[in-house]
């Protein structure tokens, strides 16, 4: 499933909203919400440039009002339909903010660093992968209470193993 940018973008948004500190909504987005209301646009969606303002407002807000770092996890960037425009808005808005810590999980086709010069690449092997998953799936299978065919068919739940584990091609 391919996801446009702008609705990752709304979602950081989203999670950036709520204040714990004050217990309120972050004002930069209450502001905006109010002018919307008023203005009431035809589709009602924030455009990416929109999304760009209130991630940098709110984060030049937070580090005003403390100074802790400020972490956006991002799972699966290779999904979003456009990763590199996605990539450039989120350093547009973060430009001018500090202790802004980005965590991206990709399969390697997405050129982070083009974006993101110091982000520090962590290659998880897929035989790697495939070892846990395999380890995960066999020790799942032979712990449950009700084995395939009361256990009496270790060799069917091997293959079951290895086609779960196959299916899931490293991820």
């Amino acid at each position: 499933m391919r996801v446009d940018h702008t609705s990752i973008l709304r979602s950081i948004v989203r999670q950036m909203s709520w204040v714990p500190d004050t217990a309120s909504v972050a004002s930069p987005i209450d502001d905006i919400y109010h002018r919307l209301k008023q203005n009431r646009p035809k589709e009602g969606n924030l455009s990416s440039r929109d999304c760009e303002g209130l991630i940098r407002d709110v984060l030049q807000q937070a580090q005003s009002s403390r100074s802790g770092p400020f972490r956006i996890v991002i799972d699966a960037l290779d999904e979003c339909e456009e990763p590199e425009s996605l990539l450039k808005s989120l350093c547009t808005a973060t430009k001018d903010c500090k202790n802004v810590f980005f965590m991206l999980s990709s399969r390697p086709n997405v050129r982070v660093d083009a974006y993101l010069p110091a982000a520090v690449p962590i290659d998880t092997e897929a035989a790697r992968s495939m070892e846990d998953m395999m380890f995960f799936v066999t020790n799942e299978i032979d712990h449950r209470e009700q084995r395939l065919l009361s256990g009496r068919a270790p060799h069917m739940e091997e293959q079951l193993s290895t086609l779960l584990c196959g299916k899931a091609n490293g991820m």
